[in-house]
């Protein structure tokens, strides 16, 4: 993670031969995980003292072009409700070139004991 403020988070992945698929790019389930940490983090960065992001709720990704080398995901929140937060997410790879998008909803732990980051 190289940032997570205001309801906003930069996670970068460098690139390891055990993150490639078939073809030699970056494994869409790798981007995945990329995407779910990333929109996690902002939305916990926009938490009252006290708050935490809990479980992914959902889910949803668009792969727009394979990607090569490192990936960062740039994320922000979307909404953050009484229960439920919502979040969203681009995925960029070494080149710059968009590479996916993606959004979730998280339940909210409210006055929940802190748990590690994502």
């Amino acid at each position: 993670m190289t940032e997570a403020a205001d309801g906003r988070a930069v996670l970068i992945m460098p690139w390891q031969e055990g993150l490639g698929n078939r073809f030699g790019k970056v494994h869409g389930g790798a981007i995945a995980s990329l995407i779910d940490g990333a929109i996690a983090n902002a939305i916990e960065s926009a938490m009252p003292e006290g708050d935490h992001v809990g479980a992914t709720i959902e889910l949803s990704l668009r792969f727009v072009a394979p990607a090569e080398g490192e990936v960062r995901a740039e994320a922000h929140v979307i909404k953050a409700g009484g229960r439920i937060a919502f979040g969203q997410a681009e995925v960029y790879d070494a080149a710059g070139t968009l590479v996916a998008t993606g959004q979730s909803t998280y339940a909210l732990r409210r006055g929940a004991p802190h748990s590690p980051k994502v």
